[in-house]
């Protein structure tokens, strides 16, 4: 009986089948691809190809025994005593294995497992799963037993769902110079083909090796070559597995920052109600390993200027646009699905906090949801009311916080801006606090008025610039903030522990900007704003209205979507912009289009 018999047989049967080669390697992108489709088998299976059967889209789970590499499934089954249904089965070709034939529950997510429950030898072939088919072509469909309940293995939303592309990673590391180890590992891989679950195995503990940094793209341009090199159509499926295994190293760290402590741990901990009392050394290890980026107040070119979980702080001068930089912030936090707390300790006033955001595009509906957004301003007259709205925010979780000011917080703690100790104490209490929730927090403080104090920063205590664990900006106004022109400030940095702001912008002295933000009003008298990249500021005096190029600038960016933009709406959900921002550029974009 020839492949493309046993194929089409198969397939008569709903099962989603897919060529592969003589050593089990896919031949076509099986997770895309495999098919019950006569006329594309018949194609496909011309001569000697093996048949593979994708397994969650033919609705199968199959449990693969095996005796190689020193594991045995058989021995290992048995010894376990796991019940093994009698259902359809055959011996695998190289007669050492076997693979049986289960019926997947259709209300279960079912995944792959290696060695599943520990036995060595036991593998689960579901979901994404394939398996190499040895059996005969089957003229009727077969009796499937239920698959055994200690067999489903149910997949994991992290599972394999890397937080970030494989470029984006490979991009963020330290030095261009792996580890010995990381070279040691590259240059192990082999030349000849494996399977997916095996070359999974292979790179897993390779991007481990890679996770603080040092040299990623050289260690994957170095395994991908070999890997490659007889098999060059096999990028694809190598890039797959590496983007796997970095989900799975990212899912390892997960599981052990999340594994219940050992039973003296939590004697320990109910006898002294120490939780607070230590470093917690997995979460310290993780973040060596995973340098903070600033996420929050995206410039043009992409990178963020402020970090979720640190203290960050803008000061300046009076009317420097130091609020309407982290209003325009907030709108764009509640525009893109966030949530804000904002504490006005500044005099702004709740009718004009909000009348604020309203003119930015905030929604009412969302400024009147609670769980979306809460401003505390004329109503925190002490400690005790910014204490509660410290500890509430522990509860409904914002992702983004504005303490405007410093200046005014102090003295509701009755502490003084010249004290170090009495600034650390509150910063530790509010701010600090509310950072490790996991919030970005944008302390705003005023620019020290003595000509010798400013070179320094902010009015007051040292101590201030010390608490700042994010980033630390001073606003510089460059056209003076207007309420019907709009205007123009730098963003210099004075501070910059993370380090990715300051490495991602260009070292002109000792202050280098990080940013220009511009505010305008378009044609329709809506606000719109920028936080423009150094390289994308546009010049004083502009050559053309700072409208013009905010709106060119965006203009640009939609020209390079693809697909390109259909509406307002998917203007907004693929660029996070607020609606009359999505609908201007929209518009000029299609005008442009139009007199290309």
């Amino acid at each position: 009986m020839s492949a493309v018999d046993v194929a089409l047989s198969l397939a008569a049967l709903g099962w989603h089948v897919f060529p592969c080669a003589a050593n089990g390697k896919p031949l076509v992108r099986w997770g895309e691809e495999a098919t019950t489709d006569r006329a594309a088998i018949r194609k496909w299976f011309r001569r000697d190809e093996r048949v593979g059967i994708h397994c969650g889209r033919s609705g199968l789970l199959v449990v693969d025994r095996d005796r190689k590499d020193g594991r045995d499934g058989f021995a290992s089954l048995k010894a376990e005593g796991r019940p093994l249904p009698r259902t359809f089965h055959y011996t695998s070709r190289s007669g050492k294995g076997r693979h049986d034939f289960y019926a997947a529950p259709a209300d279960v997510d079912c995944t792959i497992a290696t060695d599943v429950h520990g036995m060595k030898g036991v593998d689960i072939r579901a979901g994404q799963g394939i398996v190499i088919y040895n059996g005969p072509a089957l003229t009727e469909a077969p009796q499937l037993a239920p698959a055994p309940a200690w067999g489903v293995v149910q997949r994991q939303e992290h599972g394999y769902s890397s937080t970030v592309s494989l470029d984006a990673w490979l991009a963020e590391e330290r030095s261009p110079e792996p580890s010995a180890k990381a070279r040691r590992l590259a240059a192990a891989m082999p030349l000849e083909g494996v399977s997916n679950p095996d070359l999974l195995a292979l790179l897993t503990p390779l991007v481990d090796a890679l996770m603080m940094g040092y040299g990623r793209r050289l260690t994957y341009d170095i395994a991908r070559e070999r890997y490659t090199r007889n098999y060059p159509d096999a990028g694809e499926a190598f890039d797959k597995a590496w983007t796997r295994a970095i989900a799975r190293v990212e899912a390892d760290w997960d599981a052990v920052m999340q594994a219940p402590p050992t039973e003296y741990v939590s004697r320990a901990r109910d006898e002294h109600d120490s939780d607070d009392l230590y470093v917690d050394v997995a979460a310290v290890l993780r973040g060596a390993r995973r340098r903070a980026k600033a996420t929050i107040g995206t410039r043009t070119d992409g990178q963020g200027l402020f970090y979720r979980g640190k203290v960050n702080t803008l000061m300046g001068d009076p009317e420097s646009g130091k609020t309407l930089i982290a209003a325009c912030i907030a709108a764009d936090v509640l525009a893109a699905g966030g949530r804000v707390l904002w504490l006005d300790l500044d005099h702004n006033g709740g009718p004009d906090m909000v009348a604020l955001l309203q003119g930015f595009g905030v929604h009412t509906s969302v400024l009147m949801d609670r769980a979306r957004f809460r401003l505390a301003s004329e109503v925190l007259d002490g400690q005790e009311d910014v204490l509660r709205a410290v500890a509430d925010a522990a509860e409904w979780g914002p992702d983004y916080v504005v303490i405007d000011s410093v200046g005014e917080l102090l003295p509701l703690f009755g502490a003084s801006s010249d004290s170090a100790d009495d600034f650390t104490s509150v910063n530790r209490k509010v701010a600090a606090r509310l950072a490790t929730q996991g919030a970005c927090v944008v302390t705003i403080d005023h620019l020290a008025k003595g000509h010798d104090s400013r070179a320094y920063g902010a009015s007051g205590t040292m101590a201030k610039k010390r608490a700042a664990n994010g980033a630390y900006y001073e606003v510089v106004n460059v056209i003076t903030f207007t309420p019907s022109g709009g205007g123009r400030a730098d963003l210099r940095i004075v501070k910059d522990r993370p380090g990715n702001v300051r490495d991602n912008s260009p070292r002109d002295g000792k202050r280098p900007r990080a940013a220009s933000f511009g505010l305008n009003r378009d044609a329709q008298d809506q606000p719109q704003w920028r936080f423009f990249a150094p390289q994308d500021a546009p010049v004083k005096p502009p050559t053309r209205s700072l409208e013009v190029q905010m709106v060119e600038s965006d203009v640009d960016k939609l020209r390079a979507l693809d697909p390109a933009p259909t509406s307002k709406r998917d203007v907004m959900a693929r660029m996070k912009w607020g609606g009359p921002r999505a609908l201007e550029a929209l518009r000029q974009y299609r005008e442009a289009m139009a007199n290309a």
